[in-house]
């Protein structure tokens, strides 16, 4: 009689469980259903926003302007680069003051120290003995820091 009670107990203890697990899933599919929900939602406001955009572009041609398509496809020329990147300097001339470049200069010190502590380098200052022949891994190397900061 005592096995009896004892598998009874058991069998018990496993339909709650599972009655537990089966009120997990329902709430999972719930959060999963208000997802999907506001992802619809989110998909119809944009294809309205875009039939909104159309609809001015329609009404107003120079709404958006778009580029002739002979430029669409072509390279930029050396000459047009050169006066982009003139046209760069001039205009950030004033941007870049003491305190950014203090900053720059923080975070590279705390980037060189990092690639240190890990082991990418010996010391910080071997680090800045790498340029101008960085390692292949040096993208990663900046990854790395972000993520761990």
């Amino acid at each position: 009689m005592r096995d009896y009670c004892n598998d009874d107990m058991a069998h018990t203890a496993q339909e709650l469980q599972l009655g537990g697990a089966v009120n997990l899933l329902k709430e999972l599919n719930q959060v999963a259903f208000e997802v999907a929900e506001d992802e619809q939602d989110q998909e119809i406001e944009a294809f309205e926003s875009g039939v909104d955009i159309d609809k001015c572009q329609e009404s107003n041609p120079s709404y958006l302007r778009t580029p002739p398509a002979s430029q669409k496809l072509q390279a930029p020329s050396p000459s047009s680069h050169k006066e982009l990147s003139q046209n760069l300097k001039k205009a950030s001339e004033q941007i870049i003051v003491t305190n950014t470049r203090k900053e720059y200069n923080r975070l590279w010190a705390s980037f060189t120290q990092f690639c240190a502590a890990i082991g990418y380098a010996a010391t910080a200052s071997a680090v800045d003995a790498m340029f101008p022949n960085l390692p292949a891994a040096f993208p990663e190397w900046i990854a790395v820091w972000i993520m761990d900061r």
